[in-house]
C-alpha cells in the first residue's frame, strides 16, 4: 500500500485521464481502458472498500488498455489512474467502482448499480412516493434526472409515472387498487451529465407482508398522520438530507482522499458533494414530551442542550447528520439518532428522530431555504416551495 503523490517537477500539468473498467470474468483480473495527454505514463490505482490508501497496480505509455490481475474474487474495487509527464503528475481520474466475480454478469451496472435500495411507500393508495439512494462512491456529474416507471409482475412493460431532477423521491398519482399494488413493481432510470444511464432493480412493497399486513400498516399510518393534524398539536417540518453521492467539490475537497478541508465551504456546506442537501422534504410529525435537556460545564461555562424528540413516519429514511427545520423556526436542528418505534415483520412504520439545535456556526446555516439565508435567520414561512 501506498499513498499517491510526493514532490512535483516543474512544468505544464498533464489533463486528467478519463478511466472505463471491464471485468474480464475470471475472479482476479479487470481490464482499465485509459484515454488522456500524449506521451505520458498512465498509472492504475486500486483499493478495497475497506483501505485508507491506494495500491499501485500496471502501467502503461499512453492511451489503451491496462490489465491488472491478482485481485481477489467476489470482491467489490475502486480504481482510478493518474498520468505522469517526466515528474509532473495529473490530478487522478473519476474513481470507477465495479465488483470482481466469475462470470459474466459481473458489472455492477448489471445489478442495479449505482442504486443501493429502492423503497415504494403506497399505503396511501393513489399517492405512493417512491424514494431511492445511490452508491456513496457514485461521482458522475450532475444533473441527475431520474425517470420512475411502474409495471405489473410477470411482463416486461414499464410505464413511466415520474420524471424528476436532482432528488431522491417521486409520486406516483395514479390510483392503483390493492390487487395492482401488491402485483406491481417500481423501477428508477438514472441519465447523468456524463451520459450515462442506469436502471435499478425492481422493488415493491415489502415482500414479507401479506395483504392483511398491508392494510394493517396502512391504518396504521391513517392514525398516525391524523394525529398530526395541526389542531391535535401536530407540526409542519422539513426534512435536509445530506448528500453522500454525486459530483465531489473541488473547492474543498482533497482530489484524492475525498476529505473535506474547509469547514464552511459554501459550494458544498461542509458535506464535500456538491449542493451539499438534497431538496427539503415537507412532512408532519409530533414533538413528544418531555424534551431531553443535558447540562454540562465548559470554559465558556454552564451550557444547557435540549434535545427534541420528534414522531414520524419512517419515509424518507433518515440517518445521523441530517438535518430538521420546524417551520416558523430557522434553526436547524441536527439529527443524533433514530429510534423506531413501531413494525411490522420488521418493516418499520413509525419512528422517533432524537434531535439538537446545529451551532450557529455550522455552514448548514448558509443554505437559503425559500429565498431565506440561514444566516440571518427570520422564520420559514408555511408556503415554502417544496
Amino acid at each position: 500500500m501506498r499513498s499517491i503523490g510526493g514532490a512535483a517537477a516543474s512544468g505544464s500539468m498533464p489533463a486528467a485521464p478519463t478511466l472505463e473498467v471491464v471485468n474480464d470474468g475470471t475472479g482476479s483480473s479487470v481490464t482499465a481502458a485509459v484515454t488522456g495527454d500524449a506521451s505520458v505514463t498512465n498509472t492504475l490505482y486500486y483499493q478495497l472498500d475497506d483501505d485508507t490508501e491506494w495500491t499501485e497496480g500496471e502501467s502503461r505509455s499512453g492511451d489503451g488498455d491496462i490489465l491488472q490481475t491478482g485481485l481477489t474474487v467476489n470482491t467489490w474495487y475502486s480504481f482510478i489512474v493518474i498520468s505522469d509527464d517526466s515528474g509532473v503528475i495529473s490530478l487522478p481520474s473519476k474513481c470507477y467502482r465495479i465488483y470482481v466475480m466469475v462470470g459474466e454478469e459481473t458489472s455492477p451496472y448489471n445489478q442495479g448499480y449505482p442504486f443501493e435500495n429502492v423503497t415504494v411507500d403506497n399505503l396511501l393508495r393513489g399517492n405512493a412516493q417512491i424514494f431511492w439512494t445511490l452508491d456513496s462512491e457514485f461521482t458522475e456529474n450532475s444533473p441527475y434526472v431520474f425517470v420512475v416507471q411502474w409495471g405489473r409482475a410477470g411482463t416486461d412493460s414499464w410505464t413511466t409515472v415520474a420524471t424528476v431532477t436532482d432528488t431522491y423521491y417521486a409520486v406516483d398519482t395514479t390510483a392503483r387498487d390493492t390487487g395492482a399494488i401488491l402485483e406491481g413493481f417500481y423501477r428508477v432510470v438514472l441519465t447523468t451529465a456524463d451520459g450515462g444511464n442506469y436502471t435499478s432493480k425492481p422493488s415493491m412493497y415489502p415482500t414479507q407482508w401479506a395483504s392483511r399486513d398491508f392494510r394493517f400498516a396502512e391504518e396504521i399510518k391513517r392514525r398516525e398522520e391524523l394525529s398530526y393534524r395541526s389542531d391535535y398539536g401536530g407540526i409542519d417540518f422539513w426534512i435536509l438530507l445530506r448528500k453522500n453521492y454525486g459530483t465531489l467539490c473541488t473547492n474543498c475537497t482533497n482530489a484524492l482522499s475525498g476529505e473535506v478541508n474547509v469547514s464552511r465551504c459554501s459550494v458544498c456546506y461542509g458535506t464535500g458533494r456538491v449542493g451539499g442537501y438534497h431538496p427539503p422534504y415537507k412532512t408532519t410529525g409530533l414533538i413528544m414530551m418531555p424534551v431531553q435537556q443535558s447540562i454540562s460545564q465548559s470554559e465558556l461555562g454552564t451550557m444547557y442542550a435540549k434535545k427534541r424528540i420528534i414522531r414520524c413516519c419512517p419515509l424518507p429514511v433518515v440517518t445521523e447528520e441530517d438535518y430538521v427545520v420546524l417551520a416558523g423556526s430557522d434553526v436547524r436542528m441536527e439529527v443524533e439518532r433514530v429510534e423506531v418505534v413501531a413494525e411490522i415483520k420488521g418493516v418499520p412504520v413509525i419512528q422517533h428522530l432524537i434531535c439538537s439545535a446545529a451551532p450557529p456556526s455550522n455552514s448548514v446555516y448558509d443554505l437559503v431555504l425559500g429565498g431565506i439565508t440561514g444566516g440571518s435567520p427570520t422564520g420559514i414561512s408555511s408556503d415554502w416551495t417544496e
